[in-house]
């Protein structure tokens, strides 16, 4: 409503700044009541109200001033409609460009200050809308969840406790004594840091101590929100919903909507075929030098994890010694590269270092197999810690509902090479995912401009 008013009010003064009341005709008045609403239309739509961007989100004039065109524009389109239903006496009688850009600019300087001056209020208005967040759960396997929820500006994290704890935990044992006194001691730590939420991780809390700690929470009048075994990202794809008339989660899918599958692979096509056009010599060069380099095939081919969990092979240049290779490459498919590894010859290592070798992967792109950008495909037999990926984590299959990509949102972070841990492994998966999840049009581009830096300088190629 405040932004309403102060822009309805910037737009009635730009029109009586320009010319008289009484020559207004109904396009003018149109606008006058079009502009404040379709604005705030359009900045709900893109969430600009939502209570996390008011209070959290920093300052974007880009997207306001976006928003502003917008509405300006649809403006613009019902006041022309609205002007063709005007009597021929005010018919004549319309904007000029110069008073147009009048009109915008003052509605867009009354958006953005006004957005300007909120900036500087809402601290104030934000620390009060923090709320204060006790966790208890598993804290030896919520390492990564814990950061997370310390890096959340929209809550704050006062403590942490183990569900184990003698503090809370119920001794049956003991009787009911025990019980009693650490339901006062639970009680007394709400109380005393002002708790305003208890969030209790479910997979890891046994189901009698759940319904412990929430007594003890509503004794206190706490809210206690149940915390699903869904890893946590930045923007959730898991809500709750009803089911025959009963609460439950639902988390829908990775997978990129029709139109824009259809779009990547046009993308994917446009591009390959473009930088196939431009680096065709440099592969001939480059197939040439390999062959006068060492013994062995030009091309090593290898299966890799597709979309859908498909396998397809991928081809690079070899970069390693025939000799001590069974698959061009590797002499396995469980051994994965290593720093100095003596296999990898002169020419090998510094097409490894400026990533030539995966110049042929253009051609996995026109033929279906791959996108330009998307997951880097892992070999069809790889492991980490003698166990399959999908063992250790469970959201890696996710992964496969796009084509694996030449480079991708882990890449550009610095995330290739060797996979040395479980924690490397989900910190890939994490990127991977947050790429599915966000995909767009503009990403892609911001992904395959950025790679081109990293073709340059790259500490992780080796």
């Amino acid at each position: 409503m405040t932004e309403t008013g102060l822009l309805a009010c910037a737009v009635f003064v730009a029109f009586l700044a320009l010319r008289p009341a009484i020559s207004l005709g109904w396009a003018s008045w149109v606008a006058m009541i079009g502009l404040p609403l379709f604005s705030v239309l359009i900045l709900t739509q893109r969430q600009f109200y939502a209570i996390h961007h008011l209070l959290f989100a920093p300052f974007q004039p880009l997207r306001l001033t976006g928003a502003w065109t917008s509405a300006f524009g649809a403006t613009m389109v019902v006041a022309m409609l609205a002007r063709s239903l005007e009597p021929q006496r005010l018919h004549n009688i319309g904007m000029v460009p110069s008073e147009l850009t009048i009109l915008f600019g003052t509605g867009l300087f009354a958006l953005l200050g006004g957005r300007l001056a909120w900036a500087a209020l809402r601290p104030r208005f934000a620390l009060r809308a923090t709320p204060r967040v006790l966790f208890i759960g598993a804290l030896d396997t919520s390492r990564r969840l814990l950061a997370q929820l310390h890096a959340e500006t929209s809550i704050a994290l006062i403590k942490s406790l183990d569900y184990r704890d003698p503090a809370i935990e119920l001794c049956e044992q003991d009787g009911q004594s025990t019980a009693h006194g650490n339901r006062a001691r639970l009680t007394a730590l709400i109380e005393r840091e002002n708790i305003d939420a208890v969030l209790v991780s479910l997979p890891q809390v046994p189901q009698t101590d759940i319904a412990f700690i929430a007594a003890a929470a509503q004794s206190c009048g706490v809210a206690t929100v149940a915390l699903p075994g869904l890893s946590l990202r930045r923007d959730p794809v898991a809500g709750f919903t009803t089911l025959g008339g009963v609460p439950v989660l639902q988390r829908d899918t990775t997978r990129l909507p029709p139109f824009g599958m259809v779009q990547k692979r046009l993308f994917d096509l446009i591009v390959g075929a473009t930088v196939l056009l431009i680096i065709a010599p440099v592969m001939v060069i480059l197939a040439v030098l390999i062959r006068l380099d060492s013994q062995g095939p030009v091309l090593f081919r290898q299966l890799r994890v597709g979309r859908g969990g498909t396998l397809f092979e991928i081809l690079k240049f070899r970069t390693m010694t025939e000799s001590t290779s069974t698959a061009g490459d590797q002499p396995s498919a469980l051994l994965q590269t290593e720093r100095n590894d003596r296999r990898v010859t002169r020419l090998g290592a510094i097409l490894r270092r400026h990533s030539l070798d995966e110049l042929p992967q253009i051609f996995n792109v026109l033929r279906g197999d791959m996108s330009i950008i998307g997951p880097r495909p892992h070999a069809a037999a790889m492991t980490v810690a003698g166990m399959k990926l999908e063992a250790l984590v469970p959201d890696y299959p996710a992964r496969f509902a796009v084509r694996p990509g030449i480079t991708g949102w882990a890449q550009i972070n610095g995330r290739r090479g060797i996979i040395e841990s479980v924690d490397a492994l989900q910190n890939r998966v994490d990127d991977d995912l947050y790429y599915i999840e966000n995909w767009s049009f503009r990403f892609d581009i911001a992904i395959l401009l950025r790679t081109i830096g990293c073709i340059i300088r790259d500490d992780q190629a080796f």
